[in-house]
């Protein structure tokens, strides 16, 4: 009892310390209770099973498809492992995006904020440009980004616009100083490597000031 008491101690915590090293500093609390709440829901949902297989089968039953349980869960393990290329993820803020240059300093909970790039795109370049953006929504969205689109310009070909909305002037700041880490910035550093000139997207910033709701019809 000893020696399996002390093995489940050391088992929980280094699965608790693992998933909390695992995701970003800025999203750390918020994921480990995710993992939190399914771990325990777990246990609470094992519970009533092996409960309702000893009450039915009696408890020599329960014991032994537990037994088998965790016998085929050794064997699974050896194909899907915990283990992988986490640790070579740089998880730690790139705080590469220059400060905005605003006329009006605003406040932070002014808002929303849209944000919108310019990408002057080769045609011949098209297909990859979206297939590398495409990964991109998927950082924009994660870090706080209400919508994402990405627009063309009829009356320039090469022109593009991406767009995504942040719920205020402060979860902008949060995206430029905490949220966006050195791992994103290889992402974003591939999508600017198709803009004609090999130069940075022309960045503007729009804060909202008249909302109107969607009407239904």
């Amino acid at each position: 009892m000893m020696a399996a008491g002390s093995g489940w101690i050391f088992i929980i915590s280094s699965l608790h310390y693992s998933m909390f090293k695992s995701v970003p500093k800025w999203v750390g609390a918020r994921g480990l209770s995710i993992y939190l709440l399914i771990y325990q829901g777990s246990i609470a949902l094992g519970s009533a099973i092996w409960g309702l297989v000893a009450q039915y089968y009696g408890v020599h039953y329960a014991f032994l498809f537990a037994a088998i349980g965790t016998i085929f869960s050794l064997v699974v393990v050896f194909k899907y492992k915990l283990t992988g290329d986490l640790k070579d993820i740089n998880k730690t803020p790139s705080r590469h995006w220059p400060e905005p240059m605003m006329v009006i300093e605003p406040n932070l909970q002014d808002g929303p904020v849209l944000v919108k790039l310019e990408y002057h795109i080769h045609p011949e370049t098209l297909d990859d440009f979206i297939l590398a953006i495409k990964e991109l929504r998927r950082v924009r969205l994660r870090d706080g980004a209400i919508n994402w689109g990405l627009y063309r310009d009829d009356s320039d070909p090469n022109l593009y616009y991406e767009i995504f909305t942040v719920g205020s002037w402060a979860e902008h700041m949060y995206q430029h100083h905490q949220r966006l880490t050195v791992e994103d910035r290889k992402i974003e550093d591939r999508v600017n490597s198709f803009i004609i000139g090999n130069t940075l997207p022309v960045v503007s910033h729009l804060i909202a000031v008249i909302l109107t709701k969607k009407i239904r019809r």
